[in-house]
């Protein structure tokens, strides 16, 4: 029990005490709050040497006790007896995992606790108060942490800035025009932007501005092309033409043969008579260099204008057939005095072609 080994505590540290004085016996009191007996167990402590004198210390009340009946068993003793026995010498409290001044409680009310400090971190996070957590003093970020927003500052306190940010997806008016003037919001750098939530596409026929040029249908998309308008003549055959937003097979008057693959004078026949496409240069080396520019297949090409020359002696591939002054005609020649070609030694010769 702990108030018995409490009492018996106190008893044996007067026990000490009392051997301090020399020869002289304390008679008991009465009173003393070890029972309603004052003489009942007492005990005579004295020293007597060998000769039979008294040389010990007076008797002490010696006397040990249990608790009253009616007292609590778990009664907390006195706090200079658990002072005693706990070997607990209250001190100024500090954060240190330990109990300094006896409370029962650890690292409360450190000096420091609560003064201002700097966490390290950035915006609102950088002002911050000392707490103690494991023994050691940390510096905690004040209550200042609110929902992140868009504006480059770390608003909740999470170490990134801009993240999550409730602007971010809500729909805007990006200030294009088409399908690109619907967009979104998000948050760069700091910034709010609107981004259009669709990019420029090719022209379609569908009342839409595609390719957000700031024009509906524009250049008669998926238009020009042959349908059958179910009527006789030669223009039955029809063109598709976007009107309204929307691809329609319309009479296509005659006109102008081009070169484009099409019937546009609506005779049957297509890229005929598209008339003189003028001069050009085929790349070719000399008189082959001269070309015309002829309509194959619905396509504009250069071809050599058909009209080579005999090869004379000159330089140049005059026959366009890849060779040089070959099989140029060469004259016989003489160069001797008039009348004597053909007589003695002398005979009539050819000319050559030497640049």
């Amino acid at each position: 029990m702990r108030v018995r080994f409490s009492v018996l505590a106190v008893s044996v540290l007067a026990l000490v005490l009392a051997l301090g004085c020399d020869g002289e016996k304390v008679p008991p009191r009465a009173g003393d709050g070890l029972g309603p007996d004052p003489d009942e167990g007492l005990a005579d402590v004295s020293m007597i040497d060998g000769g039979g004198s008294d040389r010990g210390p007076p008797p002490i009340d010696m006397r040990v006790r249990d608790a009253e009946p009616d007292a609590a068993p778990d009664a907390a003793p006195d706090a200079a007896s658990d002072m005693l026995i706990d070997g607990c010498v209250p001190g100024d409290e500090v954060c240190n995992g330990g109990d300094d001044d006896c409370d029962g409680r650890v690292d409360e009310d450190d000096p420091g606790l609560g003064d201002a400090c700097e966490t390290g971190e950035s915006g609102l996070c950088a002002r911050g108060t000392l707490q103690c957590g494991d023994a050691v003093l940390v510096c905690v970020p004040l209550p200042l942490a609110r929902d992140e927003a868009c504006n480059g500052i770390d608003d909740d306190c999470d170490g990134n800035v801009d993240e999550d940010a409730p602007e971010n997806g809500q729909a805007c008016a990006s200030g294009r025009p088409g399908v690109c003037a619907e967009g979104a919001r998000l948050c760069r750098d700091g910034t709010l932007l609107c981004l259009p939530t669709a990019t420029p596409a090719p022209e379609a026929c569908n009342g839409r501005d595609d390719n957000c040029d700031g024009r509906v249908d524009e250049n008669d998309p998926e238009g020009g092309f042959a349908c059958d308008l179910g009527q006789g003549g030669a223009c039955r055959a029809g063109r598709t033409a976007c009107v309204d937003g929307a691809v329609a097979c319309v009479e296509g008057p005659p006109g102008a043969e081009r070169c484009d693959g099409r019937d546009e004078d609506c005779d049957g026949n297509i890229d005929e008579d598209v008339g003189d496409l003028g001069p050009c240069d085929t790349g070719e080396p000399g008189a082959c260099a001269r070309g015309a520019r002829q309509c194959v297949n619905g396509a504009v090409f250069c071809l050599p204008v058909d009209d080579a020359l005999a090869e004379l002696c000159n330089g140049l591939d005059d026959d366009c057939d890849g060779i040089i002054d070959e099989a140029v005609e060469a004259p016989s020649c003489y160069p001797g005095p008039e009348g004597t070609a053909g007589v003695g030694l002398c005979r009539s010769g050819a000319r050559r072609c030497e640049l």
